[in-house]
């Protein structure tokens, strides 16, 4: 008779995500504006700035994303901010074209020197 020799396994541990410091301070820093802006937008009673509607909650969308401009000044500033529905915040982000209009309105080449202004005339 034959018998398998025992197998031993081994439980590989969890990855610990260490947040930098600098990450710790972007991430409060973001925080902090996104509290005031929303703060400000709901206390106004604000309506979704795409589709118009008066929702009872709003979310911060970053026209530039902040991948993309991840050191930049003005990430997190009005200009680069749209204020939306939940709805209408997936949207933004299922369908990336759809901010060429908040682009080109608010005319981003000239904070982001990244973007390109004659993709967008």
């Amino acid at each position: 008779m034959r018998f398998c020799k025992p197998v031993t396994i081994k439980k590989t541990p969890k990855p610990i995500n260490k947040i930098s410091e600098k990450n710790k301070e972007e991430m409060l820093k973001l925080k902090k504006i996104k509290k005031s802006i929303l703060s400000e937008a709901n206390s106004l009673h604000t309506n979704c700035e795409y589709c118009k509607k008066n929702c009872q909650s709003l979310e911060l969308h970053h026209i530039i994303y902040r991948s993309e401009c991840m050191n930049h000044p003005e990430k997190h500033s009005k200009i680069n901010s749209l204020l939306l529905c939940r709805t209408c915040h997936k949207l933004m982000h299922d369908h990336k074209d759809l901010r060429n209009k908040y682009i080109k309105e608010r005319k981003l080449w000239e904070t982001f020197d990244f973007i390109k202004k004659e993709n967008y005339e």
